[in-house]
C-alpha cells in the first residue's frame, strides 16, 4: 500500500475494472464506485 495524500498520488496504482484507484484513509487502495 503506498502512502497518498490525494487521489492524484495514487495514479501509478493499476486497478482492474471495475475498480479505480483512490486515496483511502491515507493509503492507496483498489475501490469499487
Amino acid at each position: 500500500m503506498a502512502p497518498c495524500k490525494a487521489r492524484a498520488d495514487c495514479s501509478k496504482l493499476m486497478c482492474e475494472l471495475p475498480k479505480i484507484s483512490w486515496c483511502f484513509h491515507g493509503y492507496c487502495e483498489c475501490v469499487q464506485v
